[in-house]
């Protein structure tokens, strides 16, 4: 997949390479995970991943182009990253959980910065806490 395609832009910012982020808040239970990101024109947003189960990248990083796996790059990415699943079938990976259908969402950032995330949910949020746009609601 091309990384500047539309499906790069799941949270669909506008001028998605220069929003500054950092990870603002990440519980000691890590179940839940929220971004702060801000534009040079003074627009600040927030990003919230739910259910994490996985996550690797830096704390803060500009760009912000975060899209939504298929299926196998979330089983070849589990398969390649943890030995811990061996034992699960595909079909067991990708069944749903209590927690419900977990999915990878991957940022690239600039300069080949890039976030991975396992999680169920994610939505972007204006300073009020309104949502914005929820691209993956699964439970």
């Amino acid at each position: 997949m091309n990384p500047n395609s539309s499906e790069a832009n799941i949270f669909k910012l506008p001028d998605p390479d220069n929003w500054y982020c950092k990870v603002i808040s990440y519980p000691y239970a890590m179940t839940n995970l929220k971004i702060q990101a801000d534009h040079p024109d003074g627009s600040v947003l927030f990003l919230e991943f739910r259910n994490i189960v996985y996550f690797s990248g830096w704390l803060s990083w500009k760009g912000i182009r975060f899209r939504v796996t298929e299926d196998e790059e979330l089983l070849q990415f589990v398969r390649t990253t943890t030995s811990h699943f061996d034992a699960l079938t595909s079909r067991e990976l990708l069944s749903p959980s209590k927690l419900g259908v977990f999915k990878l969402f991957v940022g690239q950032g600039s300069e080949n910065t890039s976030i991975r995330l396992i999680a169920n949910a994610a939505r972007s949020l204006d300073r009020a806490g309104q949502i914005l746009v929820e691209p993956l609601t699964v439970n």
